[in-house]
């Protein structure tokens, strides 16, 4: 899939330029053969411009396809999902090869009109089933690191698809990369149908059953707002650490989106680039992408929690355990097995039969012996279920603190582009970026733990509308500044304004946190007075009979 999506991206720019240089010499004398006809500034911004409208219009479509996706997941499961994201785009491709066979404007007009069609199925949409695969299968300790290798992957796939889309079009001619990625989308179809697992549709939590129609559509949408949360002091505040994570994720993706589309454009007007150059040179890029996701980037993770959690610096907590208070919960439970009654009898809060057994780890809840009676105490006392939810939050907390510092090492890198002056550089460039990568990893990982746990599909869907939005805006307002500095001869000064403002969403995420230690979520049926709250166990459980849970922050947590 990420082979065939990615098959047609360096041959598109190429047909565009050529495409946009037969229509100028329509009303323009052809020059003397003996250089390319087709290096004018006029060609080259108005090329720009048609590439950032295409881009435009199929960000916009891939907003809505994004919505529509995660309702089909919910409805219907991943795997149906998935075959609609093959489906439609086989019959893109039929219409874009009609589109280079015409040429011209016309044929311009028709491939961007065509990816309209990737309303219905696009690499939108498949990313976020992805994703929500791997959200349902892998532990939450796990998931930084299985989301940063299946980007890897990703990578891998679409290097292929630009090494051989850049040749196919250099040697068959620029209608082949269309033809062979129509072949390779029919057959990602077929295995879709055939060989992908069936995973039903994720269990939505309480609050999550009770929208319908519209409401549970704009799911993701709803995921932006500020979350209300009670202090262990009682009083319940707004915790902004959401919205501003997705301000850094959207200023992030703002500058980083469109690198490597503008990484082209800069290669072929200042070194005269042609398909086989630009794709050997994104298909070099994201090897090295791909490996450092693949095989470095969960190492560093892993040694970087560990790190984390042991530095007296960053994780302040660290500083107030110590070996007396480590000790203390040892004798504990002997003492308080004595005394509490049946956990029928004392907790009121319990996950069903029904629930998810991996969101019950992800809140702390796991029973060894009985999955289904397992339930959350509101004074917990057990030191093993607060270790295990612990270990989660301080995890979360260093892939912020990753996410922070890989964007600043993002804009440094990306601001190294300014300075390309060979062609070789840019081949530098490509293999410094990637080492940046992993923030959006990390970001899907800490957005699930500051989510609730039965509204992982929704999450991911959220930060999915934030990159697209983003990436929208880089295709509008970097397309914009790159035309303009190419029609002045400085097309290297964007990757200036690039690192700036890779720089600035580090900064955005400075005040990016997770809420106090002993704090509790309250859902937005819940009430924020006191009187209320004295009542509130049993108001919870009036919904059917279930009983809903409310998360609590442990101590010794984030």
């Amino acid at each position: 899939m990420s082979l065939s999506l990615s098959f047609t991206q360096v041959p598109m720019l190429y047909a565009f330029r050529l495409m946009t240089c037969d229509e100028f010499y329509k009303t323009h004398e052809v020059p003397p053969p003996g250089h390319d006809r087709c290096a004018v500034h006029e060609i080259e911004a108005e090329t720009a411009r048609q590439v950032t409208l295409v881009g435009t219009s199929t960000t916009i479509v891939g907003v809505m396809n994004l919505l529509l996706t995660g309702y089909i997941i919910k409805k219907l499961g991943p795997r149906f999902a998935m075959v609609q994201q093959t489906f439609f785009p086989v019959i893109r491709l039929m219409c874009q090869n009609i589109g280079v066979m015409v040429g011209a404007k016309n044929g311009i007009i028709i491939i961007q009109t065509t990816q309209l069609i990737c309303l219905f199925g696009g690499p939108a949409g498949y990313m976020l089933v992805l994703n929500t695969f791997i959200s349902e299968v892998v532990t939450p300790s796990q998931r930084t690191a299985v989301f940063g290798k299946l980007q890897g992957i990703i990578m891998f796939g679409t290097a292929l698809g630009y090494l051989l889309g850049g040749l196919s079009g250099d040697v068959f001619g620029i209608q082949a990369p269309w033809e062979i990625a129509l072949c390779s989308m029919a057959f990602a179809t077929l295995y879709a149908y055939l060989f992908l697992p069936y995973v039903p549709p994720p269990k939505a939590d309480v609050v999550s059953e009770k929208r319908q129609g519209l409401s549970r559509f704009l799911g993701p949408a709803k995921m932006l707002a500020p979350q209300r949360w009670r202090l262990p002091d009682g009083r319940v505040t707004r915790q902004f650490g959401v919205p501003l994570l997705f301000a850094g994720i959207f200023t992030g993706v703002l500058a980083t989106g469109y690198i490597p589309t503008l990484i082209q454009m800069f290669s072929t007007i200042k070194f005269g680039f042609g398909t086989k150059e630009n794709g050997v040179l994104m298909s070099y890029y994201c090897v090295i992408r791909g490996t450092f996701l693949t095989f470095a980037f969960p190492h560093i993770i892993d040694h970087g929690r560990k790190w984390f959690a042991t530095s007296t610096f960053f994780n302040p907590a660290a500083a107030r355990s110590s070996p007396a208070a480590a000790e203390a919960p040892a004798a504990v439970p002997a003492a308080a097995a004595a005394l509490q009654p049946p956990p029928t009898s004392r907790r009121a809060r319990r996950v069903s039969a029904a629930e998810d057994m991996e969101a019950a780890v992800s809140l702390g809840l796991e029973d060894a012996s009985e999955p289904s009676a397992a339930a959350l105490d509101p004074a917990p006392i057990s030191g093993p279920a607060d270790g295990q939810a612990s270990t989660g939050h301080e995890n979360s907390a260093f892939d912020l603190f990753f996410l922070k510092w890989s964007l600043v090492a993002d804009g440094l890198l990306t601001g190294l582009a300014t300075f390309c002056s060979a062609s070789w550089h840019v081949f530098a460039v490509a293999t410094l970026l990637p080492l940046a990568s992993g923030s959006a990893s990390a970001a899907k990982s800490v957005m699930i733990e500051m989510c609730p746990a039965g509204q992982k599909a929704d999450a991911l869907g959220a930060i999915s509308l934030v990159e697209m939005v983003a990436a929208l805006s880089t295709l509008s307002v970097f397309g914009l500044v790159f035309s303009e500095l190419a029609e002045v001869g400085k097309p290297n000064l964007v990757f200036l304004c690039n690192a700036a403002v890779a720089v600035f969403a580090s900064i955005m995420l400075i005040g990016c946190r997770f809420p106090p230690e002993g704090s509790e979520r309250v859902h937005g049926d819940d009430d924020d007075n006191d009187d209320s709250e004295s009542d509130s166990g049993n108001s919870e459980g009036s919904s059917q009979g279930v009983e809903r849970v409310v998360e609590r922050v442990p101590a010794n947590g984030k």
